[in-house]
């Protein structure tokens, strides 16, 4: 009897109004069946009794409190550690780079701050311990299974599927307008650009204006503003507690997890946070424009999280690059230094502090979008972000600090291979004078072909909580789409 063919999904916040419905309409293609795998046992029972019909079966991934209770992972788990990096060419550290658990690269950098858990004190050897157990795992479940289809893994997961020779799929809100786009690397993304780009060479495009934020961010802005309230920080505060007391009570995993002081603290320190670089801010766009500074903006990214910009394989320290950049700076320029929303609260003690000691950065206010900052910058200076996106599709010059940042390829966008090539940088971008006639041409034939192997999704309203989806019917015209561009 032939062994069926499964396609196995992981859920993505960003798109859970409209994922079961493409999963049944890809099974329903390609005549798979479908394996659903979610963090938990209040995750499973609750699509088990709203959606069932879409699923064909739900794994809860292994309780790591309960590998870490066994305490049986001996002396001989870093050799099982090594043969699996040897396996895969990589070690565990880089794998799970962006994992909250075994992951603490972004966490130990900028994300400091985030909220900890009961998972996130285990020692090195513990983490070795989950990191094996978890690709044991994964291994399993994509033989046992016969997974030749993957969606919405999470990056450490997408890796070990790729090394499989499993296709992977990951739906991503796209960088410009409101389209959706297909990845097929953990790493990159959108991975069919380059390749686009060099097909429309010979295209006549129209030169690319950006003035409104992305739609995403100006949804979600408000919520954050929200946060910063005494108010809401109430609120908050007293869910998060009463949460944490009821998962507890339950045996609820994520309530076991959870720090209850840790997410207390943060809260209230993301609303201090906030008054405090409301305080020091020393430049707006008004004050720019009447005194007419030139200077480069840097947008700063928020850690751990990854949301519209990818992850950053090879550059962490955000503010290294902040001093790599002021040290370089002509003494008639300013460097313009905008923090993101979401990743106040989260930053190492003195972060800022640090920042304004570099008497030639300015740190701007938060509230403003960072398009108009962009619009009159002389260069935007990035590790990764949507900022490099828009700079580099309306011809401004971008200083990218990542090898991982797509648009990378464009002859506005300096990738900085070595800490010492800043300066070198700065000078020909002030030497060129941009946007220029070939910039400008450049930008808006990426813009072209980023739309071109992206789709439209005009109508859909961003998810963010079952409770106020708006999305009440299934929209088939962009699931169709959806699947015709997976081309699979």
């Amino acid at each position: 009897m032939k062994k069926t063919h499964t396609l196995l999904f992981m859920s993505s916040l960003k798109f859970r109004d409209i994922e079961l419905n493409l999963v049944q309409l890809i099974k329903k293609k390609k005549n798979l069946s479908s394996i659903f795998v979610v963090n938990t046992e209040q995750e499973k029972d609750f699509y088990l009794k709203k959606f069932s019909k879409y699923i064909d079966k739900i794994i809860v991934l292994p309780n790591e409190f309960d590998f870490l209770n066994k305490n049986n992972f001996g002396e001989n788990i870093q050799q099982e550690a090594l043969k699996l990096e040897k396996k895969y060419k990589m070690t565990i550290n880089r794998i799970f780079l962006e994992d909250r658990t075994i992951g603490r690269g972004f966490h130990s950098t900028g994300g400091i701050n985030h909220p900890e858990t009961k998972l996130s004190k285990v020692t090195h050897k513990e983490i070795l311990y989950l990191a094996v157990n978890r690709i044991n795992f994964w291994e399993q479940t994509f033989k046992k299974y016969n997974v030749k289809l993957t969606l919405n893994l999470a990056p450490s997961v997408a890796i070990l599927a790729k090394s499989m020779k499993i296709k992977t799929f990951n739906l991503n809100i796209a960088k410009f307008e409101k389209r959706l786009l297909w990845s097929q690397s953990p790493s990159t993304e959108p991975d069919r650009l380059v390749k686009e780009f060099k097909k429309n060479k010979n295209i006549k495009c129209k030169e690319v204006e950006i003035k409104d934020p992305h739609y995403n961010h100006a949804i979600l802005r408000r919520d954050l503003i929200k946060m910063f309230s005494y108010k809401d920080a109430i609120i908050l505060s007293i869910r998060s507690f009463l949460q944490s007391i009821k998962g507890n009570i339950k045996g609820h995993r994520k309530g076991k997890n959870i720090v209850i002081f840790s997410e207390l603290s943060y809260i209230w320190r993301r609303r201090r946070e906030y008054y405090y670089l409301k305080k020091i801010i020393n430049t707006n766009l008004s004050n720019i424009r009447k005194k007419k500074i030139k200077y480069i903006y840097f947008p700063l990214v928020t850690e751990p999280e990854t949301s519209l910009h990818g992850i950053a394989y090879d550059f962490f320290f955000q503010l290294a690059a902040i001093q790599m950049i002021s040290r370089d700076l002509p003494a008639n320029f300013k460097l313009v230094v905008k923090e993101h929303l979401p990743a106040i609260g989260r930053r190492p003690k003195d972060f800022y502090k640090q920042i304004i000691e570099l008497k030639n950065v300015l740190i701007a206010d938060p509230l403003e979008y960072g398009i108009s900052y962009i619009n009159h910058s002389s260069a935007v200076a990035l590790v990764t972000g949507t900022a490099g996106w828009e700079a580099s599709a309306i011809g401004v010059p971008v200083i990218s600090f990542s090898k991982y940042n797509t648009y990378n390829f464009l002859d506005h966008v300096y990738y900085v291979n070595n800490p010492d090539e800043t300066a070198s940088i700065i000078n020909k971008i002030i030497e060129k004078q941009y946007p220029n006639k070939k910039s400008i041409r450049d930008g808006a034939l990426m813009y072209y072909s980023y739309r071109a192997i992206s789709v439209e999704s005009k109508n859909r309203i961003p998810f963010t909580s079952w409770e106020r989806a708006k999305n009440s019917l299934t929209d088939k015209k962009l699931l169709n789409k959806l699947y015709k561009d997976m081309r699979i």
